[in-house]
């Protein structure tokens, strides 16, 4: 069964680390070596800052499959799949399919702005096509932030592999720990079985998170410092993530305490916004599911206009990208919630 404190940490959580997403995939268009106050700064909030978000939504989503049922059946796991399809399977070939349309009709209105590995691929109408719904030469799916539930859908797929792992603790842990630090491309399985362990040995990563702390903060400073001034030497950017999201679990948790003086203000003054997070109202998935488009379209439209200004006007447009894709994601999700529920409940697989 799941934990109240840490269901209300999960689902306070999903929106502001959503946020930290969209900001993860402004930054392309920003590195420029003529403009590198530009580039650190881009570089430091899109790919350094906020790159504890995906590795805890992975963590988050291991612990939710297991934790209502920490002994993992046949049938369970069955279920599970059944469930998974459709939260998962069902938005991920919707928003795939409707970005290949996307990209067609506009590599044929504005051809100049065709996505080059795109059009290769569709212009063959062949089996090179599929690779759009999975891997394209990037390595990503055509909707490029999809990778992430590809990668949770094969997890889930493999999920009692995991489960046997972690239900014996010490192999567990020792088989998580070489994974995070000797194999760089398995993120999803890895935070996605530490998420599975909390939730099978039944775990309160809470409580171990306060336990914790004080050393996070430490170890997550230095690296962070490490980072921005040397790069990733000495795993930092490793050391980074998981003492970030340490600290961030800590600090919601205090932040959202039944007697929490933060609490309060949350209640009190940021009503609207906290309403579209955890409760009825979550934007999260749909902001997932909707950002890069929109965020594409923006940024080569403000590109054109910013060609000749100055660096500092380049700067102002970073942050007012993934601001203004986020504002629209939110208010355009409260209007099919509203007028188009069941469209809304499809293109996010229910959620």
């Amino acid at each position: 069964m799941v934990n109240s404190s840490i269901s209300r940490v999960i689902s306070r959580l999903r929106f502001p680390l959503m946020v930290g997403v969209v900001f993860i995939h402004s930054k392309s268009i920003f590195i420029k070596p003529e403009m590198p106050l530009l580039s650190n700064i881009a570089t430091f909030f899109s790919s350094i800052l906020p790159s504890f978000c995906v590795p805890l939504f992975f963590t988050f989503s291991g612990y939710l499959f297991f934790a209502s049922t920490p002994n993992l059946t046949p049938s369970d796991y069955g279920r599970k799949l059944k469930k998974r399809f459709r939260t998962l399977a069902v938005p991920y070939l919707f928003w795939n399919s409707l970005t290949i349309a996307a990209l067609w009709i506009t590599g044929r209105l504005v051809p100049s702005i065709a996505n080059p590995v795109f059009e290769t691929a569709s212009s063959t109408l062949s089996p090179e096509l599929l690779k759009c719904f999975y891997c394209l030469s990037d390595g990503f799916p055509i909707a490029y932030q999809f990778w992430f539930v590809r990668d949770l859908m094969i997890a889930i797929v493999f999920s009692p592999i995991v489960y046997l792992i972690v239900k014996k603790t010490p192999i567990g842990i020792i088989c998580l720990t070489i994974s995070y630090f000797i194999l760089p491309h398995m993120t999803a399985w890895y935070f996605f079985s530490l998420g599975a362990y909390f939730a099978v040995q039944q775990r309160d990563f809470i409580a171990l998170s306060n336990k914790l702390f004080k050393y996070a903060v430490i170890i997550g400073t230095l690296s962070l410092i490490t980072l921005i001034a040397i790069g990733n030497i000495f795993k930092a950017a490793e050391f980074y993530i998981i003492s970030s999201m340490i600290v961030v679990v800590a600090v919601a948790a205090k932040c959202i305490g039944t007697h929490s003086k933060y609490n309060h203000f949350f209640s009190k003054y940021c009503r609207t916004a906290w309403q579209y997070t955890g409760g009825r109202y979550d934007p999260s998935f749909f902001l997932f599911c909707y950002h890069t488009l929109p965020l594409m379209v923006i940024k080569k439209i403000s590109s054109s206009f910013l060609a000749d200004k100055s660096e500092w006007f380049w700067i102002v447009d970073y942050f007012f990208n993934p601001i203004i894709v986020t504002i629209i994601g939110v208010v355009l999700y409260k209007y099919l919630y509203k007028y188009a529920p069941r469209l809304l409940s499809f293109v996010t697989g229910g959620r």
